[in-house]
């Protein structure tokens, strides 16, 4: 890694955004220790270190996001990385920012026809770690979360009807004769016809979840296991996390990781 920077707000890919007026060592900590621990962590470390270092809940569901839209140039990239308040840790909240390759579609215009693949996963580090060793049971969060999405906001039901809901707006507005006007052959020619653009897209979204549930998620448990522990686990047992990735007492009840798989304590 290179070496932290003085007084820089660009550094190793990443630019300081927030306080930009003040690039300097102290204000690149937070994101240096990440990268380190997500680097140089043993398995055993990384997952204690979740509660410390980033929201269980937010990755899940980013990566849920990344998955289900084919979005192929935000894993650690194209993001924000934010910390709430270094007062009080560094914990990372990671937000998207470009989203101009997604859904089959690349940032000129041009079109990736293929639907994600699982090499995608391992293509960044934090991720790739906790997908391979399946630390504190990601696959079955990651697994878990998308079953549930696809019955609901993800379903291609639901998926189609926004998109016909856009594409009425486009329309109507002449915003997609304009965009056309504007933009068509700039570098590649654009449908002229939106019928034309929507067909693609909910074609490759059908197929992206196909690939999905046959390819990626084939294998991969439910992270929920329905044992029911009536007594409080003793001191001498493993540490107890919620879905947040927050170590929590033993006396906890709900939904709680252990050794790096799910279960309901009553």
């Amino acid at each position: 890694m290179k070496q932290t920077p003085h007084g820089k707000k660009k550094w190793n890919g990443w630019e300081l955004a927030y306080p930009e007026d003040y690039p300097c060592e102290e204000a690149y900590l937070p994101l240096v220790r990440f990268i380190d621990y997500c680097a140089k962590s043993s398995n055993e470390q990384l997952q204690t270190g979740i509660p410390k270092w980033f929201y269980m809940d937010n990755l899940r569901d980013y990566m849920v996001f990344l998955l289900s839209q084919g979005i192929l140039d935000n894993l650690f990239k194209n993001a924000y990385l934010s910390v709430v308040d270094k007062s009080k840790g560094n914990r990372m909240l990671i937000t998207p920012w470009d989203l101009d390759c997604s859904l089959g579609g690349s940032w000129n215009g041009s079109y990736y026809t293929n639907p994600i693949w699982k090499g995608f996963i391992l293509s960044a580090e934090l991720p790739r770690r906790l997908w391979e060793g399946n630390v504190a049971g990601f696959k079955g969060l990651v697994y878990d979360r998308w079953q549930a999405l696809r019955q609901t906001v993800l379903s291609e039901e639901a998926f189609c009807r926004r998109l016909d809901a856009y594409a009425r707006m486009f329309e109507e507005s002449g915003a997609w004769e304009r965009e056309c006007a504007k933009w068509n052959g700039n570098p590649v020619p654009l449908k002229r016809n939106i019928s034309e653009e929507l067909d693609y897209v909910k074609d490759w979204y059908h197929r992206n979840a196909e690939e999905l549930a046959n390819h990626i998620f084939l294998g991969v448990e439910s992270g929920v296991k329905e044992m029911k522990i009536s007594a409080p686990l003793r001191p001498s047992h493993s540490v107890v996390y919620n879905l947040s990735g927050q170590r929590v007492s033993s006396y906890y009840k709900g939904l709680v990781i252990v050794d790096g798989h799910k279960m309901v304590r009553r």
